[in-house]
């Protein structure tokens, strides 16, 4: 008597699944990538999958790209159906540029410097840095400004992940430091 015998394998051990990069330490105002692979050393893998919604999966190719804030979701399941699953947080991408606002020491007619105070807000990664210039060439730092004579000065504001507005002047036209000019006219020769 021959007897046949089929050997099944069982597998029922997850797969290996390993993701690296991702969220960056510091504000970035571009893409993020995450590096996947995975692993299976009984049955093999049959899918890497990613998603953003946690119900929609696309194939996961070693390097997965995130262009905005939010869950990642990613999973690995071997050719018996196990299942492996990881989730990542992308919290660092900003590309909005940061808003500023103006005001003035003064808006009457002085004779004294007028200063100026940059009030920058960002919602995500914060300020930087706020910068001003009086040619639109060489920039300073500091977010007041002393105008010592009526002019032009250029503002603009860069947020912790690189984004920067445009450019903005401001006209500064209410300072008067000169003297009065004094003219007398006729003919003063003698009491009368």
């Amino acid at each position: 008597i021959t007897m046949a015998y089929n050997v099944a394998y069982v597998d029922t051990e997850l797969p290996q699944l390993t993701v690296t990069g991702g969220d960056p330490d510091s504000w970035t105002n571009t893409a993020v990538c995450f590096t996947v692979s995975a692993g299976d050393q009984i049955s093999g893998i049959e899918s890497l999958m990613y998603s953003l919604d946690g119900s929609t999966w696309q194939t996961a190719n070693q390097t997965v790209t995130v262009i905005q804030n939010g869950t990642v979701y990613f999973r690995a399941t071997d050719l018996a159906g196990n299942q492996t699953q990881y989730t990542a947080e992308v919290t660092k991408i900003d590309k909005t540029a940061p808003a500023f606002s103006v005001s003035r020491s003064t808006k009457e007619l002085t004779n004294q410097d007028v200063l100026l105070t940059v009030a920058a807000t960002d919602t995500q990664g914060g300020i930087q840095k706020v910068e001003y210039s009086f040619d639109s060439n060489t920039w300073h730092t500091g977010n007041t400004i002393t105008m010592g004579s009526n002019g032009p000065v250029f503002i603009r504001v860069t947020d912790n992940a690189g984004n920067q507005t445009a450019k903005r002047q401001i006209l500064v036209s209410n300072i008067d430091k000169e003297a009065p000019v004094m003219t007398l006219s006729g003919n003063i020769t003698g009491w009368t």
